[in-house]
């Protein structure tokens, strides 16, 4: 269950609909990376209400593993803007504070919309694009503000995920990021 609110508004809860169970159940049916376009030809087929995207957006979201070249920056704005904040963390509310984030990467790939709570994580996706013969990807990290904060996804706590990933995963809104830096550690 993820819960969903616009910004500056109460969180509230929403309940898949059969719809959107039926939605998992197809895209359990394909190719892991395939989700974002299962996920954008039912919206644009008409079949997923908004309360049904805010349902299957997180699966679309967290299962692929680049998710944002398949629909491309704007278009995943676009959804997550029109769902409000969503988390899988009855603890977190819409942020209200800025918060600090890492993300692994190369200079060339920083202003994306993927980054973590947690530095060593961070640390472990600069060494996996090290090993992919990218040999300046380091950890940056910034001082997010809460309007940049989409969503927060935390594997952790709910299980979502739990056997791939041992992360909290925040998305932003790459263009609201002041400026990132280095992460020194």
């Amino acid at each position: 269950m993820f819960r969903t609110a616009s910004k500056g508004t109460k969180m509230t809860t929403v309940r898949p609909s059969d719809l959107a169970d039926a939605f998992g159940v197809e895209m359990a049916r394909h190719e892991r990376n395939q989700g974002p376009a299962l996920l954008l030809d039912w919206w644009r087929s008409g079949e997923l209400s908004v309360d049904d995207l805010a349902a299957v957006l997180p699966a679309a979201w967290v299962t692929p593993e680049w998710p944002e070249p398949v629909l491309g920056t704007a278009q995943w704005m676009d959804f997550f803007r029109l769902v409000g904040f969503l988390t899988d963390d009855p603890d977190l509310t819409v942020p209200t504070e800025p918060l600090t984030v890492y993300r692994g990467t190369t200079q060339a790939r920083v202003r994306h919309m993927s980054w973590t709570t947690d530095p060593t994580v961070a640390q472990w996706f600069a060494d996996r694009w090290r090993e992919a013969l990218r040999p300046s990807a380091t950890v940056f990290t910034v001082l997010a503000p809460p309007e940049a904060v989409l969503a927060v996804f935390n594997f952790q706590r709910t299980g979502l995920h739990a056997d791939q990933r041992g992360e909290t995963e925040v998305v932003v809104d790459p263009f609201l990021l002041p400026r990132t830096t280095r992460w020194s550690g």
